[in-house]
C-alpha cells in the first residue's frame, strides 16, 4: 500500500512538474507571441508610413495632368470655334475615341506644323542625327525669314536646333538641320514617313511651311495630323518635351551659351500646365493653326485647329471642355 501511495506521490509530482514546465513555457511563449506580434504590426505600421510618404513624393513628382480622362462623351462635347477645321481626340495610344470634329478631313496649309515631321524624320535617323551632333549651320539657312540668332558656320546640336524650331519656331535652324543631309533629300523623307503614316492628305515642299514663291504650300489635314501626333509619342515624345518648354538656353556643343529662348510661341503653355507639347503655324494662306497634346489622367487629349483667325481663343474653348 506505501509503494502504491509512494507511486502516486511520483506520478503527481511528475504530472505537476509538467504542468509547471508547460506553463512557464506557455506564459514564455505567450510573452513572445505577445512581443512578435507588437514588433510585427509596429513595422506594418511604419511600412505604411513609409509606403504612404513614397506615394506622396511620387505623385508630387508627377506631371500635372487634367483631370477627368473619362470625359469622352462625344455627345457632351459640342463648342463653337471660328477655326475652319478643328479636331479633338482622346487617345491610350492603342484605343482613340473622337471627341469633336468640323472639317477635319479636307487638306488645308499647316504652314509651321510642318515641323513636328521634320523632327520626326531627324529622330528616325538617330544615327545620322545623335541629339549632340554638331551641326554646322548652312549659308541657307540663315537666309531663311526670321532672325533667330543664327550664323553662317557656326555649330550648335541636333537638340538644340530641334528646340528652336520647336519652341521659337526657327527657320533656319530647321534648315541646318534639312541642309545636313540636303534639303529635297530631307523633303522627299517627309513625304516618305507620311505615306508610311497614311497621311493621305499630307504632302510637304519644304522642312519649314513656309510659302515658297511658285510652289503649293505643305498641307495636312486636322486628322493626319492627329495621325502624326499619335507616331510621336510613341516612337519620339522628346518632340514634344522640347516643344512644351517655355524657355530654353541655346548652348554651343563645346556648353557656352549661344542664346535664350525666352518665350514659347505657344502662349497657352502658361495657362495649362497639362499641355506638353505642340506647335503653332502661320502663312496667309494657311490663317492661324494650332496644334496641341495634353496629358490626362489615362491617356491623352491631341486637339487641333487650322484656319482660325482666333487659335488661341479657338484652342481654349476645347480645353475648356476636357477640364
Amino acid at each position: 500500500m506505501k509503494n502504491k501511495n509512494m507511486n502516486l506521490t511520483k506520478k503527481n509530482l511528475i504530472y505537476l512538474l509538467t504542468a509547471v514546465v508547460a506553463g512557464t513555457l506557455l506564459t514564455v511563449g505567450i510573452n513572445n507571441l505577445e512581443q512578435n506580434l507588437e514588433n510585427y504590426f509596429l513595422a506594418r505600421e511604419l511600412s505604411s508610413q513609409q509606403m504612404t510618404a513614397q506615394l506622396v513624393t511620387a505623385e508630387a513628382e508627377k506631371p500635372p495632368t487634367i483631370e477627368g480622362a473619362k470625359k469622352t462623351d462625344p455627345q457632351k462635347f459640342k463648342v463653337d470655334i471660328d477655326a475652319d477645321s478643328a479636331i479633338s481626340v482622346w487617345t491610350n495610344l492603342e484605343e482613340t475615341k473622337v471627341l469633336f470634329e468640323k472639317n477635319a478631313t479636307p487638306s488645308r496649309p499647316v504652314a509651321s506644323l510642318s515641323k513636328l515631321m521634320t523632327s520626326f524624320v531627324v529622330r528616325e535617323l538617330d544615327e545620322t542625327y545623335p541629339l549632340n551632333q554638331p551641326i554646322t549651320v548652312s549659308k541657307r539657312a540663315v537666309e531663311q525669314n526670321g532672325d533667330f540668332n543664327l550664323k553662317p558656320d557656326e555649330e550648335l546640336t541636333v537638340k538644340d536646333l530641334m528646340a528652336m524650331s520647336l519652341i521659337e519656331s526657327s527657320n533656319d535652324a530647321v534648315y541646318a538641320l534639312a541642309d545636313y543631309i540636303g534639303g529635297k533629300e530631307f523633303t522627299d523623307l517627309m513625304n516618305y514617313y507620311a505615306e508610311k503614316m497614311e497621311l493621305e492628305q499630307t504632302e510637304f515642299q519644304n522642312p519649314t511651311g513656309l510659302k515658297v514663291e511658285g510652289e503649293p504650300e505643305n498641307h495636312s489635314s486636322a486628322k493626319d495630323l492627329v495621325k502624326l501626333s499619335k507616331e510621336i509619342l510613341k516612337k519620339h515624345p522628346i518632340i514634344f518635351e522640347l516643344s512644351g518648354n517655355e524657355e530654353y538656353k541655346v548652348t554651343t556643343p563645346d556648353g557656352k551659351p549661344h542664346h535664350k529662348i525666352n518665350e514659347n510661341t505657344n502662349i497657352l503653355l502658361e495657362k495649362y500646365p497639362a499641355i506638353i507639347g505642340g506647335k503653332t503655324g502661320y502663312t496667309d494662306k494657311a490663317e492661324q493653326c494650332l496644334l496641341t497634346v495634353i496629358k490626362s489622367e489615362e491617356g491623352y487629349y491631341i486637339n487641333v485647329v487650322l484656319s482660325s483667325e482666333q487659335r488661341f481663343k479657338d484652342m481654349k474653348k476645347i480645353i475648356e471642355k476636357q477640364r
